[in-house]
């Protein structure tokens, strides 16, 4: 009778340390498919154009629902609700606006480039919080809704006016639109109204 090499038997010890090794091994080949590279240093330049895309590069005076109101029914401007959207370097509409935004009320000069007159009153908004972005944005429309108080007899009678928004970025761009209008106060409110063309 051959005998063959003599087998020797492990113990569920050795057992165990092998299957350790044999799992912990496995784990390191796998370890580097599921690794992420680490996160690239970015440059201030680079940041910055990152910011460019998603910072407004365009404001616009949303014309059609801007507007005098009377809230006491006394047929004076008491209220001017103002509708501002802000338009991304891709002409998306929706862009949030953050810093200040400038509202300016002037008498209309005719036959002039520049069409201002002297200015009639000023309102400036802060845009800094969270608690003034939940205030005025609206995630509806994706725009932004003021509701600014006009003084009694603060506006003048006049047969136009120019109404200018300006607002500054946080990399530095001045931004502006402005509407021409025409104010009608009765006993039934005020109206105003947009010029054709503009």
């Amino acid at each position: 009778m051959v005998s063959g090499p003599k087998v020797k038997r492990m113990d569920a010890a050795s057992v165990l340390v092998a299957a350790c090794l044999l799992f912990a091994l496995a784990f390191l080949l796998l370890l580097p498919a599921g690794c992420t590279a680490p996160p690239r240093a970015t440059s201030a330049a680079t940041t910055d154009q990152m910011l460019t895309l998603l910072m407004p590069t365009r404001i616009e005076v949303v014309k059609p629902s801007t507007r005098v109101r009377s809230l006491s029914g006394s047929g004076k401007p008491e209220v001017l609700e103002l509708l501002v959207r802000g338009y991304t370097l891709l002409e998306n509409p929706g862009a949030l606006l953050v810093g200040q935004v400038r509202v300016e009320l002037f008498g209309y000069q005719p036959a002039s480039a520049n069409n201002k007159g002297p200015r009639i009153t000023l309102w400036e908004v802060p845009l800094d919080t969270q608690e003034q972005q939940l205030r005025f944005w609206n995630p509806v429309i994706q725009m932004y809704e003021f509701q600014l108080g006009i003084e009694a007899g603060a506006i003048p009678p006049a047969e136009k006016y120019v109404l200018a928004v300006a607002y500054n970025t946080p990399l530095g761009q001045h931004l502006t639109d402005e509407i021409i209008f025409d104010l009608h106060s009765s006993a039934g409110g005020v109206t105003l109204t947009q010029p054709k063309g503009r």
